[in-house]
């Protein structure tokens, strides 16, 4: 009996020399920047159009080391009724070392920090520290009610450079409809008025990341360097 048992284990042991770990997952969205509230909200009706898709897990250690200036990455919130093998993300995790936040409109901005170097010393040369923009959504869904969030990443030398939403055909000629998605931010000012007074501290504008539609003349000639933005889903070209 134990050798039959013994024959059946060895039958279905993983052949040798095949990498069973799932598929790496890929950005919503790759050489792109986040201008505005518009335009996270295309991208999020993009997702539920299926012309987009969103990140289901959290990175793994190689799609975190792959992280780079241009991603964006679109998640749906864990919902506290959702079971442990269901849809959405607890958490999001990239494994660098982020400042405090900074807001400035319905957006959150971090700077990356160097974990071997003082907060206060220059960048280790030929590194420049990425800034992560963040933005957070309700949106009804046939599930219920679901929060999505949008993470960005740049550096303030190619932020100019990246792509936006209008360079992707599918996504410019979307009209998303009014309503369909509230801010995080807006709906808790809503539910509690203190908050609202706190959450609109802002810091100076001249600390933050400004944002422009077209690239500066004297970086034109570095921008055929960076490839045009691309959409990663079932419509992208």
């Amino acid at each position: 009996m134990f050798s039959s048992w013994s024959s059946a284990v060895t039958k279905y042991q993983l052949p040798l020399g095949i990498d069973w770990r799932p598929p790496a997952q890929q950005p919503t969205c790759t050489n792109l920047r986040i201008r505005s509230v518009d335009d996270a909200h295309k991208i999020f009706y993009a997702i539920r159009c299926n012309m987009l898709h969103m990140v289901s897990r959290r990175l793994d250690s190689d799609e975190r080391a792959a992280l780079q200036t241009g991603n964006v990455y679109a998640w749906e919130e864990r919902s506290p009724n959702t079971e442990i093998t269901g849809f959405g993300i607890e958490r999001w995790t990239d494994s660098r070392r982020w400042g405090p936040s900074r807001v400035r409109d319905e957006f959150r901005f971090y700077h990356e920090r160097d974990p071997d170097h003082a907060v206060e010393s220059d960048p280790p040369v030929g590194l420049e520290p990425l800034v992560k923009q963040t933005y957070s959504a309700w949106i009804e869904t046939e599930r219920g009610r679901r929060k999505w969030h949008l993470m960005a990443y740049f550096t303030q030398s190619t932020v100019d450079l990246l792509g936006t939403v209008d360079d992707i055909a599918d996504v410019r000629r979307l009209e998303v409809p009014q309503g369909l998605f509230t801010g995080a931010r807006i709906a808790n000012r809503n539910q509690d008025p203190f908050q609202s007074t706190v959450a609109h501290v802002n810091y100076p504008l001249e600390q933050l990341p400004l944002f422009s539609i077209g690239p500066p003349r004297e970086k034109l000639r570095i921008a055929s360097k960076l490839p045009t933005p691309s959409a990663v889903g079932p419509f992208a070209s």
